[in-house]
């Protein structure tokens, strides 16, 4: 370090060029906020299933093929009158700690270089991490969650890792492989009592939640089962074998290349020499945590067991933004001295990162964010239309019979609200029963959906693809019909 180096000033400069990068990936991120809702179907099913929740409580089965965690921090969300936003907003806020827990992170083990600070800038503005952290998907607080996962074995706090990586195995599949990896620095690493603490407790998570379900279900990995009949249909009905995607094509590269070549594009080649620093010099649980969860995802991939989604990816962006910034920083070390220049090498080390930085910048991610922040403009328009719709007209005790799941998020309603039934299977009379018992009783569905109902019946909104149905209770009540059983 030179003597400059050593003023205050320029000690701080670096955290500052991380901190701005992830200022700038979170003005973007608000700018995906305000555009409008998230657009993945799956966040939508995460939300009903966190809705679902807050009544069914008991019911392990509801979670699905998914696990917990995340319908928890729904739940809070729904529980208090919000739609997604809850989620987005944990989302946002766990992608713009992950740069600079990573810096920290790569610190540990190099604090001579500016690697570091460059891994922490990469990784801020890499482009599929910052769209995704304006999702209501659980990728972001699961990068977050590994992040501070080997943050926490690198300062020898092992139940703190432990406990950071039981939550990850609450939220996620992949963090099932982890304690594997924790088990084996800890074996490694001199095998300290207390280090069993980073591996028996996420293990010890994991074990009982597959005994929870067996007790629940009366079947061993149901979940898996499940898994196994969702992905066998998606793939029918998305013909996936028959449009041969890139996806498919690339499935052995898809992860180890073909992704994080669509964010960085030609920026990629310089994890290749990054590959021997980030070997020698980074944090082991980083290095060994980043291969075997690549390794895990494209075996899964390649076997067919998922679709192959971009967005499981995110938790290996710290992993490749470590590879690139020792790229750059290796290759600036070489040209240094191939001009007989050492001390140049910090200098060409920033040089490259702000040409990466500026292509990154200009193109993958204005384009991923350009193309985010139109879809969530121009999808969904009916279905808010028609939550306002339902805000202004389910007053006092009255309920909806709904089969459109989307909508039922965006209404913010409570839960019991909303009658999950089939439309089609409503008649007339149901809807007399339900009008007497609470005031008034309102039908949403596809219009095809609700030609059966015609008695005493209003349209209060209608397009192509929704319509909504107000059916308010006869001026003279029938008490045989307000006794009678209520719609579940």
């Amino acid at each position: 370090m030179t003597a400059a180096a050593d003023r205050p000033l320029l000690r701080r400069l670096p955290w500052l060029a991380v901190i701005v990068a992830t200022l700038v990936a979170t003005l973007l991120r608000l700018r995906l906020l305000g555009a409008g809702p998230d657009v993945d179907t799956d966040a939508f099913a995460h939300a009903l299933i966190a809705r679902r929740l807050l009544l069914e409580w008991r019911d392990i089965t509801i979670h699905w093929v998914w696990l917990p965690l995340w319908h928890l921090v729904g739940a809070v969300g729904a529980a208090t009158g919000h739609d997604l936003s809850v989620q987005r907003a944990v989302s946002a806020l766990a992608s713009g700690a992950s740069p600079l827990v990573l810096t920290a992170l790569l610190r540990e083990r190099d604090r001579e270089s500016y690697t570091p600070f460059l891994a922490g800038v990469i990784c801020a503005l890499w482009p599929l991490h910052v769209v995704m952290g304006a999702t209501a998907q659980p990728e972001s607080a699961f990068q977050l969650l590994t992040l501070l996962t080997c943050l926490t074995w690198e300062r020898k706090q092992p139940v703190a890792t432990g406990v950071l990586l039981g939550l990850a195995a609450l939220l996620r599949y992949e963090a099932w492989v982890l304690p594997g990896v924790f088990a084996l620095l800890w074996w490694a690493q001199g095998r300290e009592r207390r280090g069993l603490w980073a591996w028996l407790i996420p293990g010890a998570v994991i074990v009982g939640w597959v005994l929870l379900h067996r007790a629940m279900t009366g079947e061993w990995f149901w979940f898996l089962r499940e898994n196994r009949l969702y992905i066998a249909r998606a793939w029918r009905e998305l013909r996936i074998h028959e449009r041969q995607p890139p996806s498919l094509r690339l499935a052995p590269v898809w992860y180890l290349a073909a992704i994080p070549w669509l964010s960085m594009g030609p920026a990629l080649l310089f994890a290749i020499p990054g590959v021997p620093p980030v070997v020698r010099r980074a944090p082991r649980s980083l290095a060994l945590m980043g291969l075997v969860l690549l390794a895990f995802v494209t075996a899964v991939w390649v076997a067919r067991t998922n679709l192959g989604l971009m967005r499981h990816f995110v938790a290996l962006i710290p992993f490749y933004a470590a590879l690139v910034a020792s790229g750059i920083t290796a290759v600036a070390a070489l040209t240094a001295r191939a001009l007989g220049r050492p001390s140049m090498a910090r200098a060409l080390a920033l040089g490259l990162c702000l040409a990466v930085v500026q292509h990154v910048a200009r193109g993958p991610l204005e384009k991923q964010v350009r193309w985010a922040t139109r879809d969530s403009r121009r999808l969904y328009v009916q279905e808010r239309a028609v939550a306002s719709v339902l805000r202004a007209n389910l007053d006092g005790r009255a309920r909806v019979f709904c089969d459109v799941r989307s909508l039922e998020v965006f209404t913010q309603l409570p839960p019991w609200r909303f009658i999950r039934w089939r439309v089609s299977d409503v008649s007339d009379f149901t809807l007399l029963v339900e009008a007497s018992q609470r005031g008034r009783a309102l039908v949403v569905s596809d219009p095809s959906r609700v030609t059966q109902l015609r008695a005493g019946v209003r349209v209060l909104y209608r397009d192509a693809t929704l319509v909504v149905l107000r059916r308010d209770a006869p001026a003279v009540l029938d008490p045989r019909i307000v006794a009678m059983p209520a719609a579940d």
